[in-house]
């Protein structure tokens, strides 16, 4: 799980547990004795080049989720006490720690404030502390120096309110000082409505798969791009990383903020930059907990003694990343004259697993992100460990020393509630060790141990000093006070900084001037000549907050622009970086077409390997899309991009000029294929797509040459999956050549070896169409399609009669067909609006099943301890499962990855297939949107921006959704998992499905 601790995401009903569990005797759970502060360093595994030392322990502090250090040092810890069950007695507090005699370790604690439910950060500001325990932001303050907040009061509010049940694992957290110089933080994923105390529900700021910041001195609300669960950080250069259970290390690829009105789709914010995989192998010293073991065995009751189901283990993935953390301690990394100060690492805590891992974060050449890989690549030990299963880390901070600090929850039992069998649960004392709890850091072996920081005795000019430290967290604080201080001298001294021979610097000074409302054009002018790429983004996302907007058609703005696409274009000296910021903020500021143009022919050479590259200069040249492609097409950006520039440039011709022009170049063949993508491009427009007229012999031609290309890209994905896109383009072209062409062009393919991904564009090209002898052709073809085709296939014949006719036909006619229709198509086709439809889907399924779920648990009980076969029940999961769940490297990210749930245990996953409404985690939960037409979208809601929503429904199709086309979008408040997902499913087929589910957390053969 999530904060404060690695949990599942199944969750056992109790009638089902029940049936299938033994009683069992609390010897089964022998005691495992906490260790003392000075045992627990015996127990850790760390990198040899690092040392670690305690900083706070028990009686100080008790159950740790995250800490605050003020501007002289004095430590701020936040005790989740009543972790799990106990939210309803209030027992979280704020800790104010002191080091009285200077040697590194906490030696006195006040209690600041307490009766606080569940809270989950804490942060510094103006003398006090900020601090979420949802679904208030509380802010406190001690003004007579007792160490008792005497100043207490909500600030905010609305945190977690949409949740129809607070789910601890998604509550808002991770609370920082932001780049732009103000608070961020992590919602967490319950979603919420935040507000001023003041304010009614329906005049809160909904924050749903989005973060928040906010104005300290105004309150002043902003959505910001999250996707995170708990853990979020900044580096040195304002780039956000957030983590979620089985995601460990994600970027925040852009701002939503950044791109205002512009016309750009871009792909949900939150991308997985780890190299080895979201939810990748990490490897733990400690043993299983008994009570985990015992629920494994429980599977193969009543089997002789062996190795376990295969030899499978529970652990040895990310199912809980916590914490996330970019190293930013001068006392931590090593010198990097490249990146302009010290190298990045990331550090993330498996708070289950009782260990912290790190990555080490490079850009690689032709992208616009970063990528995390081991520090060895192959290495199977992580940065620290421990053998003691009380080691609990959950959060992970920068600090005065320059050093890591280790927030240690130190439990027994982390795990949630939830996820606990009841004749397990009744054994174990989850509030055992909720006396305790360790504050650990970690700097390297030939640092000093310790230093003591006064900064709040520091004046401005020392403080702008401190902008340039190699400490990141002096450099953020230092930051903090001169916003609060507010001093206006502090403008001088703060220009001059901008023009610091150090980055840290000239970051920092830009962005305070910025925040202040003092950054001139000469300083942003400055800020894109700086010689670090880094400086040159935060000039130019600068710039587009500048009042009044920057006018880029004008000197010299013109010529910092085009100046920069030449640099940044410079193959031995390529920012992906600098040119995606530098799109986005010149496409904001309305560019003329001469400006645009120059753009292009600079920048279009280099748009090939990067989705995000692509998609900000297509918002940039989109205005003038139509002399980019009569003009400057054939510059060498590719078909994918060609295709996107002409779709956007027909969608302001007539009729009559698209024919022209693409008659016009049908005689104009390019090794390019610029014919077929003018021609794709016309065909995403549905007038033209309608209405144009083209010759018989020109549609001949077009048909072949489609297929020849589609033919041609599908065999090099298929050759080389990880060297090439596995976008599909021409997308949609057959709609200008007809049903007939098309079908005759495209159904040999599907017996070819192709990609999958250029399969699924044929396919979507067939059903197009809408007609039977299509829909018969795929049909039998049924064996070279793949579970994203078959699907939507199965989609198609749920919406044509005809099309469910000839698919229950062919049911009728071959049981092996008809058993791989999964329950959704059976229960859609059983309750279809035509009547013979109906009637034929009973006749060959029957009706559907009216057991209880009781009854139904009754029934598959059995399935808990029945011998089963992991390869038969991979043929089960690609009928019922892959259409909305990955596993195995099949199937499509709708639903969690199997991985993830995988060490759940069959009592859970059993519990989970058959009642999959009975919890449902609000990332989870089925959307619908109703559209004018009449027409409803019901998938899971992805993404969410002013103007549109993003719905990803079954077979992973990404959805994106206009709101002036909407009627109304709601949260259906159930799982898009449907119900009856065992329908036709025997018992032994059901521990074969499982028993695949329970493989996926196994290591392979041999290790």
């Amino acid at each position: 799980m999530k904060l404060p601790v690695a949990i599942l995401v199944s969750l056992a009903f109790t009638t089902l547990a029940r049936a299938g569990e033994p009683s069992l005797s609390p010897t089964a759970f022998p005691s495992v004795p906490p260790k003392s502060p000075e045992e627990a360093l015996a127990t850790f595994d760390l990198d040899p080049d690092f040392r670690i030392e305690l900083v706070a322990a028990e009686p100080l502090i008790a159950d740790p989720v995250a800490l605050s250090f003020d501007e002289n040092g004095v430590l701020y810890v936040c005790e989740m006490r009543d972790y799990s069950e106990r939210r309803e007695e209030k027992l979280g507090r704020i800790s104010r720690l002191v080091d009285r005699d200077a040697d590194g370790r906490m030696d006195r604690a006040t209690v600041l404030a307490e009766g606080l439910p569940w809270p989950t950060g804490v942060l510094c500001y103006d003398g006090g502390v900020f601090v979420m325990a949802a679904p208030d932001l509380w802010f406190f303050k001690d003004t007579n120096g007792d160490g008792v907040a005497d100043e207490r009061r909500i600030v905010l509010t609305g945190f977690s309110e949409l949740a129809p049940r607070l789910n601890v694992q998604q509550l808002p957290n991770s609370l920082r000082w932001g780049p732009d110089q103000r608070f961020h933080l992590a919602e967490g994923g319950n979603g919420s409505r935040v507000r001023r105390p003041d304010q009614k529900p329906d005049e809160g700021l909904v924050l749903r798969g989005r973060d928040l910041s906010f104005n300290p001195r105004t309150l002043e609300l902003r959505a910001e791009s999250g996707g995170g669960q708990y853990g979020m950080a900044f580096d040195d250069y304002g780039r956000k990383f957030v983590s979620s259970n089985s995601r460990h290390l994600m970027q925040i690829a852009y701002d939503i903020n950044l791109l205002g009105d512009l016309p750009i789709s871009l792909p949900p914010p939150a991308v997985d930059i780890a190299v080895d995989g979201a939810a990748a192998p990490v490897f733990r010293r400690s043993p299983d907990e008994a009570w985990r073991v015992i629920r494994t065995r429980w599977r193969v009751s009543g089997i002789s003694p062996g190795l376990i189901e295969g030899g499978g283990t529970p652990s040895g993935y990310f199912t809980g990343a916590t914490g996330l953390q970019i190293a930013r301690g001068d006392r931590l990394g090593r010198p990097n004259a490249s990146n302009g100060g010290y190298s990045e690492d990331a550090f993330v805590a498996d708070t289950g697993s009782n260990l912290v891992h790190r990555k080490r974060l490079a850009r690689p050449l032709g992208r616009v992100l970063m990528r995390g890989e081991r520090e060895v690549p192959n290495e199977r030990r992580e940065f620290l460990a421990s053998t003691d299963n009380w080691f609990r880390p959950v959060q992970i901070e920068n600090g005065p020393s320059g050093g890591l600090y280790i927030v240690d929850f130190y439990r027994e039992i982390i795990e949630h509630p939830w996820s606990l069998p009841p004749g397990i649960k009744e054994h174990l004392d989850l509030n055992r060790g909720n006396d305790r709890g360790r504050i650990w850091r970690i700097i390297k072996k030939a640092s000093l141990t310790h230093r003591t920081v006064r900064l709040g005795d520091a004046s401005t000019p020392e403080l702008v000093a401190l902008l340039g430290h190699e400490n990141g967290w002096h450099r953020d604080t230092a930051a903090r006070l001169l916003w609060e201080r507010n001093d206006p001298v502090a403008r001088a001294l703060l220009t001059r900084a901008a023009s610091s021979p150090i980055p840290f610097a000239r970051l920092g000074a830009l962005s305070l001037l910025s925040a202040r409302g003092e950054l001139d054009g000469a300083l942003v002018e400055a800020g894109l000549r700086d010689s670090l790429p880094q400086v040159r983004v935060r000039a130019l996302k600068l710039a587009a907050m500048v009042s009044p907007p920057i006018d880029w058609n004008a000197s010299p703005w013109r010529e910092h622009a085009l100046r920069l696409a030449d640099s940044e274009s410079d193959p031995g000296h390529r920012i992906e970086e600098v040119m995606f910021a530098l799109a986005l903020v010149v496409a904001r500021g309305t560019p003329d077409q001469e400006l645009t143009l120059g753009l292009w022919r600079k920048l279009a050479p280099y748009l090939s390997g990067d989705e995000l590259l692509q998609a900000a200069v297509v918002a940039l040249v989109t205005p003038f899309a139509g002399k980019v492609m009569s003009e400057y097409l054939e510059i060498p950006a590719g078909v994918e991009l060609n295709v996107v520039i002409a779709e956007r440039a027909a969608r302001s011709m007539s009729v009559k000029q698209a024919t022209s022009l693409l008659l016009e170049r049908s005689t104009d063949t390019t090794e390019d294929y610029l014919d077929l993508s003018l021609a794709a491009g016309m065909a995403r427009v549905p007038e033209l797509a309608k209405h144009v007229a083209l010759p018989p012999e020109f549609k001949d031609r077009l048909a072949r040459e489609a297929a020849a290309y589609m033919m041609h890209v599908g065999q090099l994905q298929l050759a080389r999956p990880n060297g090439t896109s596995q976008n599909t383009p021409l997308v949609g072209i057959f709609k200008l050549v007809g049903p007939e062409r098309a079908g005759r062009e495209l159904v040999p393919l599907l017996a070819e070896p192709l990609s999958p991904a250029m399969k699924d564009a044929i396919t979507e090209e067939l059903l197009a169409f809408g007609e039977r002898s299509l829909m018969r052709d795929l049909l039998a073809h049924w064996s070279q399609l793949t579970p994203r085709s078959r699907v939507r296939v199965f989609e198609f014949a749920q919406r044509q009669p005809a099309a469910a006719k000839l698919a229950l036909e062919r049911a009728q006619a071959s049981p092996e067909f008809a058993a791989q229709i999964g329950p959704a198509v059976r229960a859609a086709l059983r309750q279809h609006a035509d009547q013979d439809v109906r009637a034929q889907a009973i006749a060959i399924f029957g009706e559907a099943s009216g057991a209880t779920s009781s009854e139904r648990a009754q029934r598959y009980a059995p399935s808990l301890t029945l011998p089963s076969d992991a390869v038969r029940g991979q043929a089960i999961y690609q009928i019922r499962c892959a259409s909305c769940h990955r596993a195995a490297g099949e199937g499509f990210d709708l639903g969690p990855d199997l991985l993830t749930v995988a060490a759940a245990g069959r009592e859970s996953l059993l519990a989970n297939i058959l009642e999959p409404n009975r919890e449902v985690a609000p990332r989870f939960e089925a959307w619908t949107a109703k559209l004018k037409e009449g027409e409803e979208v019901t998938g899971i809601l992805s993404a969410e921006r002013p103007e549109s929503v993003s719905i990803r429904t079954a077979g992973g199709v990404e959805q994106v959704v206009v709101r002036s086309n909407m009627t109304a979008l709601a949260s259906t408040g159930k799982s898009l998992m449907p119900e009856g997902l065992d329908d036709g499913l025997s018992a032994e087929a059901m521990a074969d499905l499982l028993r695949f589910i329970e493989s996926l957390a196994e290591p392979p053969a041999g290790k």
